[in-house]
C-alpha cells in the first residue's frame, strides 16, 4: 500500500493548502455523503498508534493490500476518477469534492521520463509553482521489490542548478524509526541507461550518502516516475470568487 500512503501524504498537503476553499465548499454544499465522513485528521504518530492518518485509513478500507497508482489515488479521492486503480470497495464513490471537481479535472499528473533533463524540469516546476512531489524508485526497498512510492519534501541543487539531493520520508519504516517517519537525505546521481532505446541519455538514480569512512555506497535505485500535485486554484477561484478576493 505504499502508493496509498504516498497519495495520502499528498492529499493531506493539498487539503491543508486549500483549507479556506474547503471551508467555503463545506459551507455551500455540506457533507458530500450522508454516511461517509470525509477523512482529514493527521495526528502525531507514536509507537503505540500507527493509525495516525485518517486519509490513509480510508484508502486501506477502500482498497485491497495490493500495488496500484499513487497519481490515480490523489485524483480519485478528490474527483472520484478510479481509472487504472485496483478494484475499489466503494463503486459509487465520486470523490469528496465532486461539486467543484469533475472526473476530467486533473489534480495529479505523472511523467515516467526520468532522464536528467526532464527530471530536473519537473522538480523545478514543482518548486516554482507550489506543487507537491511524489516519486517511485525501482528496487529501493530491496532486491525484486520493484516500484516503491514515496513523497519528496525538499531538494538541494548544485552550482549548475542541477538537483543533487532530495529529502523524503519512506512510508515503509515509520514505525521502526525513533522519530516515527523522519526525513531522509539521499543523493541524486545521473547515469547512462542500459535500456537500448535510452542509450546515450543520463537518468536519475537515488543513492545513499557516502559512509562515514568515506567509502561510497554501490546500491542505486532508479527513479521510475514523478508525480506533481497541483492545488488547482484556477478551479477553486471560479467556484468561489469571493473567497479568492478574501485571500488576496
Amino acid at each position: 500500500m505504499c502508493w496509498a500512503a504516498a497519495a495520502s501524504n499528498l492529499i493531506h498537503w493539498w487539503m491543508d493548502q486549500n483549507r479556506e476553499y474547503i471551508a467555503a465548499y463545506d459551507k455551500k454544499y455540506g457533507p458530500e455523503y450522508g454516511d461517509l465522513k470525509r477523512p482529514e485528521k493527521y495526528t502525531r504518530m507514536t509507537p503505540e498508534n500507527q493509525q495516525h492518518s485518517e486519509v490513509f485509513n480510508f484508502f486501506k478500507s477502500s482498497f485491497g493490500n495490493q500495488g496500484s497508482w499513487d497519481t490515480g489515488g490523489v485524483n480519485w479521492f478528490i474527483n472520484g476518477n478510479d481509472k487504472n486503480l485496483i478494484y475499489c470497495r466503494l463503486p459509487e464513490f465520486h470523490g469528496f469534492f465532486s461539486r467543484v471537481f469533475s472526473e476530467d479535472d486533473t489534480i495529479a499528473t505523472e511523467t515516467r521520463d526520468t532522464s536528467k533533463d526532464n527530471f530536473n524540469r519537473w522538480i523545478k516546476d514543482a518548486f516554482r509553482k507550489n506543487r507537491a512531489i511524489c516519486f517511485t524508485a525501482f528496487n529501493f526497498a530491496g532486491p525484486n521489490t520493484k516500484r516503491h512510492s514515496m513523497v519528496i519534501w525538499g531538494a538541494e541543487f548544485d552550482a549548475e542548478g542541477i538537483v543533487s539531493n532530495v529529502y523524503f520520508c519512506d512510508n515503509n519504516y515509520g514505525e521502526d524509526e525513533p522519530n516515527h517517519g523522519s526525513l531522509r537525505r539521499y543523493k541524486v546521481e545521473y547515469l547512462l541507461s542500459d535500456v537500448p532505446e535510452h542509450q546515450g541519455k543520463e537518468f536519475a538514480y537515488l543513492v545513499q550518502q557516502d559512509y562515514t569512512d568515506g567509502t561510497k555506497p554501490t546500491a542505486r535505485a532508479e527513479f521510475t516516475s514523478l508525480t506533481l500535485v497541483d492545488l488547482r486554484r484556477d478551479i477553486w477561484q471560479k467556484a468561489f470568487p469571493e473567497e479568492t478576493m478574501n485571500n488576496e
